[in-house]
């Protein structure tokens, strides 16, 4: 039974990688050895990987045909979901058009692609905008968690 993970974390963004490289060919490009790899993908292992090590994992994802940088990203979302303020409603509604926004292009590039499967160019930019997407989203769900909602409520 495969351990969940949620999306866009190094634990997720690793093993996007490793379906591409393998084990094997990440430690190389990397010089982590498998299985503190396999450790580093675990969520309950508590271990992360370095900045050097991500770096050339990316780099050698997208060499190898994958499309955008896993843990790139996976960081890149961690900074917007620390920023995300949910006592602004300003701040709430802003987020929420921005997730509108990207979401409408995934799903936009979504139908682009059963339109011409056989475009690497059009899948690879759908898979971006999913992703672009599913980053937005999980900002917002992150910002609508921060605080408890119901305490402001007036009965």
């Amino acid at each position: 039974m495969t351990k969940e993970r949620t999306p866009l974390t190094p634990h997720a963004a690793l093993l996007d990688i490793v379906k591409v490289l393998g084990y094997d060919g990440c430690a190389e490009v990397s010089g982590i050895k498998e299985w503190a790899l396999r450790k580093m993908s675990d969520p309950d292992t508590g271990r992360g990987i370095s900045l050097r090590a991500a770096m050339r994992l990316d780099a050698a994802y997208r060499r190898a045909g994958g499309n955008g940088a896993p843990l790139f990203a996976s960081y890149e979302a961690f900074l917007e979901l620390d920023q995300a303020e949910p006592e602004d409603p300003d701040q709430l509604m802003m987020l929420s058009g921005e997730v509108s926004k990207e979401v409408g292009e995934a799903v936009a590039a979504a139908l682009a692609v059963a339109n011409r499967a056989n475009c690497p160019a059009t899948r690879a930019r759908a898979i971006d905008e999913a992703r672009e997407g599913l980053g937005k989203m999980q900002a917002l769900v992150a910002s609508l968690e921060k605080g408890n909602v119901h305490e402001r409520c007036q009965s």
